[in-house]
C-alpha cells in the first residue's frame, strides 16, 4: 500500500485541530512530540499536503544546539538571511 494511501486511523483530534490551524490563514507554530516512528510526520505531510510548511526535527543534543540548528534550517528554508543576537 502506498503511504499517500494509506489511512489516519484513531487520529480525529489531531486531524481537526491542525485543520482548524490552517484555517486561521496566519502563520502558525506547531510542535509535536513523541516517540519515534509513532506517525507524526506522516500526519503533518497527510493533512497539509502540498501547503508549504517548514518542517525541523530536534537532535538528541543541548537545547542550545537545536536552537541554533533550527535557525539556520529556517533561515535556509526562508531563504531569509539569520540574524541572532544573543543577549
Amino acid at each position: 500500500m502506498s503511504h499517500d494511501n494509506a489511512p489516519l486511523i484513531d487520529r480525529d483530534d489531531e486531524r481537526q485541530r491542525l485543520r482548524d490551524l490552517m484555517a486561521t490563514g496566519a502563520p502558525q507554530l506547531v510542535l509535536m512530540y513523541g516517540r519515534r516512528r509513532v506517525g507524526k510526520t506522516f500526519l503533518l505531510n497527510r493533512i497539509w499536503g502540498d501547503t508549504p510548511a517548514f518542517y525541523f526535527t530536534a537532535a538528541e543534543t543541548t537545547p542550545a544546539q537545536n536552537r541554533v540548528a533550527l535557525l539556520h534550517a529556517f533561515a535556509e528554508w526562508s531563504g531569509q538571511p539569520l540574524h541572532i543576537e544573543w543577549g
